[in-house]
């Protein structure tokens, strides 16, 4: 069914994807120049090698390095065992602090308590080492705090799909951005409930 469905929509997230139909200039800006942008970047060497070496989408992992280089956060919570993800969040600054959570969540809580105004950004995928009820109340907290969770492997598991129907439901402002493997939520307050199904 998930199939049929990708097919019927197919032309509508082509559109979406180059631009057409697509009113906020927030959203049109990130969909061209961040999800969409073609041209290479520094770090888009390393994120290969990282990529190849762990068996992962070489494109998955440069999207994650662009959204993440687009907010250039101080510190990023990741909620993986993948490398290749690891790697392009760290090639984002020498500066970029990466914090890894487990199942206790200590770590992700003390990251919220101590961002001191800076903006929440999460990181998690198929291989995260934490129960879904713990992955839901973080992602949570974070959207709330208008954060971004970016959503990876969602192709190859049903979990994450489950994880970001669940992450998104009662949200009332922020944009949702998603192509059927990898999904960015932004929970900025300022920006109106939207959602994109996007060709990338």
């Amino acid at each position: 069914m998930k199939a049929l469905s990708l097919y019927i929509t197919s032309f509508n997230r082509y559109r979406r994807s180059r631009g057409f139909g697509v009113h906020s200039p927030f959203a049109y800006y990130f969909i061209k120049r961040v999800i969409k942008e073609q041209w290479g970047y520094y770090a888009y060497e390393d994120i290969d090698k990282a990529a190849r070496k762990e068996k992962v989408s070489r494109s998955e992992a440069r999207l994650l390095f662009r959204v993440a280089n687009y907010f250039n956060l101080p510190s990023i919570l990741v909620a993986t065992e993948n490398e290749a993800a690891v790697t392009a969040l760290k090639s984002v600054s020498s500066d970029t602090q990466i914090i890894r959570t487990n199942d206790n969540i200590s770590h992700a809580m003390q990251y919220l308590d101590n961002l001191e105004g800076s903006m929440p950004f999460m990181y998690l995928d198929t291989s995260a080492a934490i129960t879904d009820d713990k992955l839901i109340h973080l992602m949570k907290e974070i959207i709330n705090r208008q954060g971004t969770v970016v959503i990876g492997g969602m192709k190859r598991c049903n979990r994450t799909r489950r994880l970001l129907k669940e992450a998104e439901s009662g949200m009332k402002r922020g944009m949702t951005f998603s192509n059927g493997t990898t999904a960015v939520i932004i929970g900025d307050n300022k920006l109106p409930r939207q959602r994109f199904s996007l060709w990338f």
